[in-house]
């Protein structure tokens, strides 16, 4: 049974849960590794940057509803439309490769994001 199909507040509350835990993991990671990884692609040119949510587990704050990072990741992926879950992450894909998660990130965005994260100091 798909956890999604639970009642309709019960979901939204779920998924507002979840949203907000990847969220703030992501924002918590890119806020420690901003400067390397924007120096990485302004020296290699690339367009897109992937990014295992590996690097993420140690800024994840488990709750009740989701204890472990991958379980929220799995959630939204059930529970959310693919576009409206890109759009939350400001991403271009989110996938798997075996059991880990990945996020692609277009460069441009990624520079945008760490700026902001940064106070535009970056």
């Amino acid at each position: 049974m798909r956890r999604c199909t639970v009642s309709s507040e019960y979901r939204e509350e779920l998924v507002s849960e979840a949203k907000g835990l990847v969220v703030r993991a992501l924002s918590d990671y890119l806020a420690s590794c901003c400067r390397a990884l924007v120096s990485a692609v302004e020296i290699t040119g690339q367009k897109k940057v992937t990014i295992s949510l590996r690097g993420l587990y140690k800024r994840f704050t488990p709750t009740p509803g989701f204890d472990k990072l991958n379980h929220a990741v799995e959630y939204l992926l059930e529970c959310v439309p693919g576009e409206e879950l890109r759009a939350l992450l400001r991403v271009v894909e989110i996938g798997a490769s075996g059991k880990e998660y990945y996020i692609v990130v277009d460069s441009a965005i990624l520079r945008e994001v760490c700026r902001s994260l940064a106070g535009g100091n970056l």
